[in-house]
């Protein structure tokens, strides 16, 4: 029969504050990949608006 290792108080806050902090790292790491789809997102949508503008202001100076 074998006997129950004893772990310390301060290793088992150490490891349950490690745990939380991986999850808030996780959690950033998450919101900060969003925003970045985001952005590029907003910036491509931005990109064809301007192009499309650019078109049909050539377009409508040619029929005028």
């Amino acid at each position: 029969m074998e006997t129950a290792k004893v772990i310390p108080g301060s290793v088992l806050k150490k490891r349950k504050r490690s745990e939380e902090w991986s999850l808030v790292k996780k959690a950033a790491e998450t919101a900060k990949k969003k925003r970045s789809t985001d952005r590029r997102l907003i910036f491509k949508r931005a990109e064809h608006s301007s192009i499309w503008l650019f078109e049909c202001a050539t377009v409508s100076s040619v029929i005028l």
